[in-house]
């Protein structure tokens, strides 16, 4: 849109009477309407262009202003007032948690938690803590004492001598021993970090009364406080998710557990025929159960999906969640009754061929495999699913569409994510254009998957979607390009784990992390109940994102990364690496390898930086140990040999 040098000083007084007004009026509680920027420049056109012919703005006063400036300055003046969050979505389900590395992550306002004090448990053998719950908090102050320790004050729920209270409390915690993860919300909107802490200082005031005055463990406990500070509603998944398990067991021991009740009835014929025959012919309960239990069931998922709905509706689910959670709800009801069908044909057909002996722990099999599919529901669910939460928006116009972008559309009939590289607009309809992006596609039908960069011509009468990735941190338009194109060529498409979404995913979003952590190796470490070591696992592409330190595994053979060369100049698909390896008899060697990314993959094992050596060191320590026997009696135990810091 064009914009004259009248415009632009008309548009810039308007703008300036419009911040005024609106905000004047929103105050008032008198509009809260929202204009779009169109409706406002037509406005403007229209009321205002006659006060400019007539002088009204002094010459002094005619600065010109670029079109980006003026809309940018409309655009602010026809928002909502900031305390108007009746637009904002506030979905507590667009959250994930993300561990502490360096404690100058720790900032005033956040939500947290931490690995409940009567549950954690460190299990050596797999160098993890594990715990049966987390225990949640506000921070509400923050003092750094070296890289690895920091005071920190929260406001939660704190055992004391009369039970449970929203108390503030200050403790030390070390990174050693204290695993502190940050709970991150992404696609939704919060409060302001002197809201939150207003918030959960309001609730400590009360002094024990009031909001959050009893503690409860399904309706009132530490998340729910937590998540109310940030968003303004009580969310609790881990009660959630509890719920849910109890469900899908009652509905597994209910469904097929009725039928291990007719098979041990009936192995019991032959010391009560008379009750026996009634049990399971005339009065036939397995049947009767299942039933009742499907009815129910069914119910269940009825009500949850209208209150997935409301929350919808009230702007308290994104659409992004609430699709995820209506999949697994139907999902899981889909297999209760595929398990059940199963079991009822077993029962009837194949049973009766078995003897008791055989029969009943045959059913407790099925039972057992019944319920083992119906947990693991949502973990299928989210292997399947984008390694990304966003929202989805409807492409309308071919120029919404910029390079470095992810749009998903239909390839051979099923949507599918794709890096987007050149755009190509058609003059005469903006619905209509060519799009070049990188993706993982088939050039043939029968063909096997690779990266490959394509062009598309598009036509929005068929639906294309843009991912919208505004809340998370990503490359630069540029960078991104660059990262796609460098896995053309590419073929280790995986269902589950590397694909097309995968690979924009990775192209797209920038996970390197923020923070350095120094280790000092003379550290005064305070007394904790628990030692551990996390490793998180990360699929590797590119020759420069490992380095030499690095703990890599390659074709099934672990070892540490003590020298690189690459053999494609910069591109970084192809090089050779040197592995120092635990071989055979314990004997520790040294073995070179020739990578090509584009037929094989890198698994990297980042172990957490507190607790091991720097990587340079751990270079030195490894070239010490060739040519020698080791110690440890696994791999594993070598890896740790060399990185871990003695503590």
């Amino acid at each position: 849109m064009k914009v004259t040098d009248m415009e632009q000083i008309v548009l810039q007084k308007q703008s300036e009477y419009l911040i005024y007004s609106r905000q004047e009026s929103s105050d008032e509680g008198l509009d809260n309407s929202r204009q779009t920027q169109d409706d406002v420049l037509q406005e403007v056109r229209e009321r205002y262009t006659s006060l400019y012919e007539k002088s009204v703005f002094p010459t002094s006063d005619k600065t010109i202003l670029k079109e980006s400036e003026i809309k940018q300055r409309i655009e602010s003046a026809v928002s909502p007032h900031p305390n108007d969050t009746s637009e904002d979505i506030r979905c507590a389900s667009c959250s994930d948690q993300t561990r502490v590395e360096c404690v100058s992550r720790l900032k005033k306002a956040q939500h947290i938690c931490l690995p409940g004090n009567y549950s954690k448990k460190n299990i050596k053998l797999l160098r993890k803590q594990v715990h049966l719950y987390k225990h949640h908090a506000i921070v509400t102050n923050v003092s750094y004492i070296t890289e690895t320790k920091v005071k920190m004050t929260i406001i939660h729920f704190h055992s004391g001598r009369d039970g449970l209270h929203i108390e503030e409390t200050t403790d030390v915690y070390d990174l050693t021993y204290d695993e502190i993860y940050i709970v991150n919300y992404t696609a939704t909107s919060i409060n302001s970090p002197d809201t939150v802490i207003e918030r959960a200082k309001r609730i400590l005031s009360q002094n024990k009364k009031g909001k959050f005055g009893k503690y409860d463990a399904f309706s009132c406990n530490c998340e729910h406080f937590a998540t109310w500070c940030v968003i303004g509603k009580e969310e609790c998944f881990q009660t959630e998710e509890i719920m849910q398990k109890l469900k899908t067991a009652i509905c597994s021991v209910f469904g097929n557990g009725s039928y291990i009740a007719k098979v041990l009835v009936k192995a019991i014929n032959t010391s009560a025929d008379e009750i026996a025959s009634t049990l399971t012919s005339k009065i036939n309960i397995p049947e009767f159960v299942l039933g009742g239990t499907v009815v129910l069931y069914l119910l269940y998922c009825i009500f949850k999906t209208v209150q997935y709905m409301s929350e919808h509706k009230d702007r308290t689910l994104c659409a992004s969640c609430k699709g995820r959670k209506l999949q697994e709800l139907w999902l899981e009801f889909g297999v209760f009754l595929g398990t059940s069908a199963v079991s009822y044909i077993v029962l009837n057909f194949l049973l009766p061929l078995m003897t008791t002996a055989v029969g009943v722990p045959f059913m407790f099999l099925v039972l057992l495999l019944s319920l083992a599919l119906q947990l693991s529901v949502p973990t299928i669910l989210n292997a399947l699913r984008r390694p990304f939460s966003c929202e989805k928006k409807i492409v309308e116009r071919i120029s919404e569409v910029e390079v470095g972008d992810i749009i998903s559309f239909p390839y051979y009939n099923f949507y599918h994510d794709m890096v987007v590289t050149e755009v190509h607009e058609c003059a005469k309809n903006p619905s209509k254009g060519k799009l070049r992006c990188v993706h993982y596609g088939l050039p043939s039908l029968l063909g096997r998957r690779v990266v490959i960069e394509d062009y598309f011509d598009i036509d929005l009468q068929n639906t294309m979607y843009l991912l919208d990735m505004k809340h998370l941190k990503t490359y630069s338009q540029e960078k991104v390009v660059t990262r796609a194109r460098k896995r053309l060529g590419e073929r280790k498409w995986s269902a589950l784990s590397n694909r097309s979404d995968h690979m924009c995913f990775w192209a797209k979003l920038d996970l390197r992390p923020m923070d350095v952590i120094k280790v000092c190796d003379s550290r005064t470490i305070r007394e904790s109940k628990c030692k551990e070591v996390s490793t998180l696992i990360i699929d590797v592409h590119l020759m420069h994102e490992i380095e030499p330190g690095d703990v890599v595994n390659y074709k099934g053979t672990t070892g540490i990364l003590v020298d690189m060369r690459s053999l494609d100049k910069d591109v970084g698909r192809e090089f050779e690496m040197t592995l120092v390896v635990y071989d055979a008899f314990w004997y520790v060697r040294r073995r070179m390898y020739k990578v090509d990314l584009n037929k094989s993959g890198i698994v990297l094992s980042i172990y957490h930086k507190i607790h091991c050596h720097t990587k340079a060191i751990r270079v030195q320590r490894a070239k010490q140990k060739v040519d020698t026997y080791g110690i440890r009696w696994t791999t594993a135990g070598f890896i740790e040999d060399i990185i871990m810091l003695q503590t």
